[in-house]
């Protein structure tokens, strides 16, 4: 059997393999997978996901893709209450339903990456060798699995095991209409209770939706019985509903599976049963069974476990590809940077520890809860004087932990990149415009910086003060013919007004001119993606 030296050996091609083999410096780098673009699941996309500089451009190709459905955010309903996570307007073109194989194909033809369809048979730990079916590879530094729930690496080591028993069933339904008022409906009828939770803290939020909020622009999951949950997402532009039910009871038959279809798809869709005759991956019944597992070891000298390859637990909260993406970005970097040292293997080895613990934690409220506290949110939120229904609460606990658990992996420096410019000039540049922005208000104290992330060729950031509404500001390099609310050294600022107006800053900053773009509720205007947007300027 021929032999081929490397220094790095990537297994799976899916979002992670690609995002890795994309972000490594490295040219001796093979990427294996025997049946790339095939069907998956995790249709479902994050804003994490793409909050990388490295993605940008894969980001933008996102709505063009013909599976692509928008969505807004989160639902969670409960035999008593339904918890929202609703995305920040600014946070539209971070997220999206679609159909995972349409993306990874745009990946792999938009960056021209080389992907070996090659099956991993073997693994030798002690020469650092894969062997497939077709040749070994003898690997000079790392061999990263990035195969998902095949698990490449683990089960060839016996170093994989199941946390508890899991369960999943999901087809495929055409949707025939969608009516949004109906869901306001079903609140009413059902006596459920409506909250609005900030996704990634928890923190109630007021009742006014955001613009182009609905149910139908949202991940749906229903609690459809104890220990049973039923995910709806929807694709093709609302035109098929990925529906699915997830057990910790035992197997979903496809007449059971057909009952809760039948019952749970929600009141925001009229859907007809597609026929399973295996004409596509949407006319067949799926089932994947006994999923929740994890791995003893998820790093060693020679080799590393990326996302699904080293801890699997559910699908329900649909995070599954921002961990995996930023996890493969933070290799890619450490391997770049200093190698895979010592120091960059016990820190990578830290957070996804973390990062496993808070997915537990959330997790063993759907598959073992006789683990888990009686009431894993009370102490939590009653610390915060909070009120909802025990479901409520439960579900934006569960759901901060894991975002947490996603951020781990974004990295600090990357929150401040761009395209245009290097980090720390970025972040130099980032803070000395809002100086001069922020000079102009009439603060009583600091402002503080709650998040800031790239945003097509420019930074973003939220802005909090404990005197003053929250402030949206933007930072990118001045184009020809935009106008700005200041320009200076190339770069121009922008901000957004508030809902009832502009914001507040001092007397000569109080009119400024109002920019073209999507004009928000209440008369505020987002100044992100559009292309033609005009951002404020001074008068």
């Amino acid at each position: 059997m021929a032999e081929t030296e490397v220094d790095y050996l990537i297994i799976g091609a899916g979002v992670a393999g690609m995002t890795l083999r994309h972000a490594l410096a490295s040219s001796r780098v093979a990427l294996l997978d025997p049946h790339p673009f095939r069907y998956k699941l995790g249709e479902s996309i994050i804003p994490e996901h793409f909050r990388d500089p490295v993605l940008a451009d894969i980001r933008d190709e996102v709505p063009r893709l013909p599976s692509y459905s928008p969505k807004y955010g989160s639902m969670y309903i409960g035999p008593d209450g339904v918890a929202a996570f609703p995305l920040s307007p600014l946070d539209y073109a971070f997220a999206g339903h679609l159909r995972r194989e349409e993306l990874e194909a745009r990946m792999a033809s938009l960056w021209g990456l080389e992907i070996e369809r090659e099956r991993v048979q073997r693994y030798d730990a002690t020469t650092n060798t894969v062997h497939t079916d077709r040749r070994a590879w003898r690997v000079a530094k790392q061999v990263i699995d990035c195969s998902g729930v095949a698990r490449v690496l683990a089960r060839a080591m016996g170093a994989e095991q199941e946390l508890w028993r899991s369960f999943a069933s999901w087809m495929y339904l055409d949707i025939r209409a969608v009516r949004d008022a109906r869901f306001e409906e079903f609140l009413r009828a059902t006596g459920r209770a409506y909250q609005r939770f900030d996704p990634g803290v928890g923190h109630p939020l007021p009742q006014r939706e955001y613009e182009g909020w609905a149910p139908s622009n949202c991940t749906i999951v229903w609690r459809v019985r104890d220990g049973m949950f039923a995910w709806q997402i929807p694709l093709y532009d609302k035109s098929v509903l990925s529906f699915g039910v997830t057990s910790r009871h035992g197997p979903v038959s496809r007449d059971d599976l057909a009952a809760f279809a039948r019952d749970n798809v929600a009141p925001c869709y009229e859907t007809d049963p597609r026929p399973f005759d295996g004409a596509s991956d949407y006319n067949r019944f799926h089932v994947y069974n006994r999923f929740s597992r994890t791995t003893s070891q998820v790093a060693d000298a020679n080799w590393i476990l990326v996302g699904d390859a080293g801890f699997f637990g559910e699908p329900i909260y649909a995070t599954g590809t921002a961990v995996a993406v930023n996890q493969a970005l933070h290799v890619a970097r450490a391997l770049n940077d200093t190698g895979w040292t010592d120091a960059a293997r016990e820190d990578y080895v830290a957070r996804w520890t973390r990062t496993g613990d808070a997915a537990l934690a959330a997790r063993r409220y759907f598959f073992a809860p006789d683990e888990a506290p009686a009431d894993p949110a009370a102490k939590v939120f009653r610390d915060r004087a909070l009120e909802g229904t025990a479901f409520q609460l439960t579900m934006a606990n569960n759901y901060g932990r894991i975002l947490e658990g996603v951020k781990e992996f974004v990295s600090s420096d990357g929150q401040f990149a761009s395209r245009f410019s290097a980090s720390a000039e970025a972040h130099r540049a980032f803070t000395a415009s809002l100086a001069s922005l922020l000079a102009g208000a009439d603060a009583l104290g600091p402002w503080r910086v709650r998040v800031a992330y790239p945003a097509r060729g420019g930074l973003q950031a939220a802005l909090s003060h404990d005197a003053m509404p929250d402030l949206t500001v933007r930072v990118e390099r001045a184009r020809e013919g935009v106008r700005y609310f200041r320009a200076a050294d190339g770069l121009g600022l922008a901000y957004m007004s508030l809902p009832d107006g502009p914001y507040p800053l001092r007397a000569r900053h109080a009119r400024p001119p109002r920019p073209r773009g999507r004009e928000l509720r209440g008369g505020a205007r987002r100044l992100g993606p559009p292309p033609r947007r005009r951002a404020l300027r001074a008068p």
